[in-house]
């Protein structure tokens, strides 16, 4: 081994950060289901083209940007969701509370809600771009990959929307969707 072999064998990992972006389409939803479930515990199932997600290409199995995203983990690896609307996320906005084990192996602990504040870019022109930094608060769902195997999971999430001429968002109702992880052996 060459010194060189050396520094990139000290600065790898075997271990990564998986993120996965999970866009789902509230205006869709709300035509479908006009008197969905108000209670977190029995949500209302959603069919798998109002919600979307996507990863890093290395990661994905099948499905990029479909509502059958299966992605591919290494045990050690840790993996964040996040959420946002397609449907104007400034009206409507989705909130992931729960993802839980439906089939197969359990392939990852309990995911969790973690949240935190970083300071981050906010544009203030287009031309010329121009940005300022300023203090942004930050959600995902998180969890570690322990075992091997394929887990389908549900990913339950709060619909919230605000009605025209309302100065917040309220509940619409609560939904599930359920996609897979494949852990390599």
């Amino acid at each position: 081994m060459t010194e060189n072999d050396d520094a990139v064998f000290a600065m790898s990992t075997t271990s990564d950060t998986i993120y996965v972006q999970i866009i789902i389409d509230c205006d869709a939803i709300m035509a479908a289901y006009p008197t969905p479930s108000q209670d977190y515990t029995r949500p209302t199932g959603i069919g798998h083209n109002q919600g979307f997600m996507v990863t890093a290409t290395e990661y994905v199995n099948s499905g990029q940007g479909t509502g059958d995203l299966s992605f591919k983990a290494e045990v050690g690896d840790t993996i964040r969701w996040t959420s946002s609307s397609i449907s104007n996320n400034f009206d409507s906005a989705v909130f992931v509370y729960q993802m839980n084990k439906f089939s197969g192996t359990q392939v990852t602990d309990t995911p969790e809600l973690k949240t935190f504040t970083k300071t981050s870019m906010v544009p203030q022109t287009a031309i010329p771009p121009t940005v300022t930094q300023a203090p942004q608060n930050y959600w995902f769902m998180t969890c570690e990959v322990l075992n091997t195997g394929t887990e389908g999971y549900n990913v339950c999430f709060g619909l919230y929307r605000r009605a025209r001429g309302g100065t917040g968002q309220t509940l619409y109702g609560y939904f599930y969707w359920d996609p897979t992880i494949t852990v390599a052996v």
